[in-house]
């Protein structure tokens, strides 16, 4: 993983996108029928007495927290709660120190390890005692979670190579016109091929891609991206993105 930082570090660091990678324009590219099924569970009414939980499951790096933010600045969203509070495991129970909190509210929790029954519980009863209509959505990788929703969980995968070319080439190329760069248009394919589904990496590159739209410069990102792999391969045996996916730092 060192090259996969070194060759991260060569590249020129990209302002205001804190995100996984498919926001392009203020639009977000795929996830439309996850998305809508997000927007329809927190704008359906709660069973009384129930508490309306929803686990988005994933490995590291498919668009998690893209896609909930991206669905928490829909306007029906945004004016269907009083307050969106976004907490992560470590600060779950900071919550349970505010006790004016009041309206309806939702509450985003990213979970980056796994989480007792227990603390769990306790997060559930103080919950219990807010607003109807308040809800709860809850990120992870770990297939775990699922137990604490109480509807179907949804469960992220990679974009399907397809869309992964699609979203590589809108990047890369940004408003310019891909017809006028032949040369350039037949090396998306190979860096689509080596960078198996990362949209981490493939966000970083494209951006760099987009500032120098040469062939040279392209071809020497391609090979450095191709050694950066056959090292990590070579050292740990996968591809920098399965080790991501693993938890691997």
């Amino acid at each position: 993983m060192a090259e996969f930082v070194v060759l991260l570090g060569g590249c020129e660091r990209i302002s205001c996108r804190p995100y996984d990678a498919y926001y392009i324009d203020n639009f977000m590219f795929g996830r439309h029928v996850e998305k809508q099924q997000i927007i329809r569970f927190l704008l359906h009414h709660n069973t009384p007495g129930s508490l309306a939980v929803l686990p988005i499951i994933g490995d590291a790096g498919v668009g998690k927290k893209t896609l909930v933010a991206h669905v928490c600045d829909d306007e029906r969203v945004r004016s269907n709660f009083s307050m969106i509070l976004h907490l992560n495991g470590d600060d779950l129970f900071r919550m349970t120190h505010h006790e004016s909190l009041s309206g309806r509210i939702l509450v985003v929790i990213e979970f980056v390890s796994y989480i007792h029954e227990d603390d769990w519980t306790r997060f559930y009863h103080f919950f219990m005692n807010m607003d109807r209509g308040s809800k709860v959505m809850i990120l992870g990788k770990f297939a775990e979670l699922e137990k604490f929703g109480t509807v179907k969980p949804i469960s992220l995968k990679c974009l399907a190579l397809e869309e992964f070319r699609y979203l590589f080439k809108t990047l890369a190329f940004g408003s310019a016109n891909p017809t006028d760069y032949p040369r350039l248009v037949a090396m998306v394919e190979e860096f689509v091929k080596v960078l198996g589904g990362s949209l981490t990496l493939a966000n970083v590159l494209a951006d760099a891609l987009r500032k120098n739209l040469v062939a040279r410069f392209w071809m020497y990102r391609l090979n450095a991206v191709r050694d950066m792999v056959k090292a990590n391969i070579s050292c740990f045996g996968a591809h920098p993105q399965v080790l991501l996916n693993q938890g691997h730092p």
